[in-house]
C-alpha cells in the first residue's frame, strides 16, 4: 500500500466556500463522537473542532435561526446557499452526543429554533417537549424522497413525525483491504480470526462498538433482530462474547487515534465503523474499505426539526425545506466533516451530474442494486435504537467493563 495523499489531479474534490461577513457562526459543546472526526484531522489535514462548554448565543434578530446541529453541518459549502438565497443567518452551535443536545435544548427553552437529532434519540426529545410536530408534505423535497424513506423507519413518536430523516449511513465493520479481504469480512465472525489478535480497535463510545459486537453475539438484523432491543438473558450472552473477543481490541480510541492506527497498518479491523469515517482515510489515499456483512448492519440517521418555543417558525420552516430539498442533501452528503447518504432521490441525481467521482464513491450513482440502499432493501439494515430492556447506563456500564477486562 501506499501511504502517500493522492495527487491533486487524481483527488475527487468538494468546493469549500469560503465564510463571508454574512456566512453562519459555529460554536460547539464538545469534540468527540463523529466530531471529532474533524479533531482526528491533525493528522489528515483536517480543520479542528473548537469547545465551547456554556451557552453563548443570545436572542436571535429576525432573520437570523440558532441552530443545534452536529458538527461540520453548519459548513459554508453546506449553508451558504440558503443564506444567499434566503437572507436568512443560520448561527450554529455544534453537539457531541444525543444526551447532550437533549440537555441543551432543556436547560436552553426558547433559545434555538432548529435542530438536528440523532433518529434514536427522538422519542427522548420528544418526551422533553422541546420538538414541535412536523408535517413532511409541507415540504417540497419531500416528494422527492426515496421511497424506502418516504415513511416513518421506526422513530416517529406516536405516528407523529418531529423531526425528518435529512441524511443518514450504516454502520457495520470497517477494514483495511490491503490485509484483509472481502471475502473475510462476509460475515462478524471475522473479529473473533487468530490473524486479528491485537489488530482490532474501536472508537469510545458504546453506541456504534456494541452494536456491531452484540450482532457476533446473535442478535443479527438479517434475522429480523435489532442488536441493542435485547433481552436480559441475551445481554448476559453479550457480556460473554465481550469476555471472549476482548484479546483481539489493542484500544479504545478517539478518531485521530484510529485513523493513526489504520494508516499505519496497527489497525486492521473497527467493529462499528462505516463509510462515513473510512472515506475521509480514503481521501489520504490508506487503504479501508465498510463492509457490512452478511448478519446486516444498523441504520444511524440525522433528523432536522423545529424547536418548541421558537418565535420564527416561518424561517425555521424554509430552513426545514432547504435541509430535504435535493441541492442541500447533495452537500450534506458530500461535506467535507463526514459523508453520508442523501433520503432525497433527486440528489442521487445531482451527485451523478454534478459530482459523478462522489455518486460512485458513495454508491449513489445508480437507483439500481447494488447501491448503498441495497442492504436496506435486503432487509439486513436495522435502525440503531435506544435499549429497550436495560437502560442506557447499563449499556455504557458494560462499555467500560469490556475495557477493563
Amino acid at each position: 500500500m501506499s501511504g502517500n495523499k493522492k495527487s491533486s489531479s487524481n483527488r475527487v474534490s468538494r468546493r469549500r466556500t469560503p465564510k463571508s461577513a454574512t456566512s453562519g457562526q459555529t460554536t460547539s459543546l464538545k469534540a468527540d463522537r463523529r466530531s471529532v472526526l474533524k479533531a482526528g484531522a491533525a493528522t489528515f489535514g483536517l480543520a479542528a473542532v473548537g469547545s465551547v462548554a456554556p451557552s453563548v448565543f443570545t436572542r436571535a434578530e429576525e432573520t437570523t435561526l440558532n441552530w443545534l446541529t452536529w458538527a461540520g453541518h453548519s459548513d459554508p459549502y453546506v449553508i451558504d446557499a440558503f443564506q444567499e438565497e434566503t437572507g436568512i443567518t443560520i448561527r450554529a452551535k455544534e453537539y457531541a452526543a444525543g444526551d447532550l443536545g437533549l440537555v441543551e435544548l432543556t436547560q436552553n427553552p426558547g433559545l434555538y429554533d432548529i435542530a438536528s437529532v440523532s433518529g434514536e434519540f427522538v422519542p427522548e426529545f420528544v418526551a422533553s417537549g422541546t420538538l414541535m410536530e412536523l408535517d413532511p408534505e409541507e415540504y417540497a423535497g419531500w416528494n422527492e424522497y426515496l421511497p424506502e424513506f418516504k415513511q416513518d423507519i421506526g422513530w416517529n413518536v406516536d405516528g407523529k413525525y418531529h423531526a425528518i430523516l435529512y441524511e443518514f449511513g450504516f454502520n457495520g465493520l470497517s477494514y483495511r483491504t490491503d490485509k484483509l479481504s472481502e471475502e473475510d469480512l462476509s460475515s462478524y465472525e471475522i473479529i473473533r480470526d487468530p490473524r486479528l489478535a491485537g489488530k482490532v480497535a474501536s472508537n469510545d463510545w458504546w453506541g456504534n462498538a456494541l452494536g456491531s459486537l452484540s450482532i457476533l453475539s446473535g442478535n443479527a438484523p438479517a434475522d429480523g433482530r435489532n442488536p441493542y432491543i435485547i433481552t436480559d438473558e441475551e445481554f448476559e450472552r453479550l457480556r460473554g462474547t465481550l469476555q471472549e473477543v476482548r484479546p483481539q481490541f489493542s484500544g479504545f480510541l478517539e478518531y485521530a487515534g484510529l485513523f493513526s492506527g489504520f494508516a499505519n497498518g496497527s489497525i486492521w479491523l473497527q467493529p462499528g465503523g462505516g463509510d462515513w469515517a473510512t472515506q475521509i482515510l480514503v481521501d489520504q489515499g490508506v487503504p479501508v474499505a465498510t463492509a457490512i456483512p452478511k448478519e446486516g448492519g444498523y441504520l444511524w440517521g440525522e433528523l432536522i426539526s423545529i424547536c418548541e418555543g421558537t418565535t420564527k417558525v416561518d424561517a425555521a420552516k424554509k430552513f426545514v425545506d432547504y435541509c430535504l430539498s435535493a441541492e442541500a442533501q447533495a452537500k450534506f452528503a458530500t461535506k467535507p466533516a463526514y459523508t453520508a447518504v442523501a433520503a432525497n432521490q433527486r440528489a442521487w441525481e445531482v451527485l451523478q451530474r454534478d459530482m459523478p467521482e462522489w455518486a460512485e464513491r458513495l454508491k449513489m450513482n445508480s437507483l439500481d442494486d447494488p447501491n448503498a440502499i441495497t442492504a436496506w432493501r435486503e432487509g439486513r439494515i436495522v435502525i440503531r435504537s435506544l435499549p429497550a430492556d436495560q437502560s442506557v447506563t447499563d449499556w455504557a456500564n458494560l462499555w467500560q467493563e469490556f475495557k477493563n477486562m
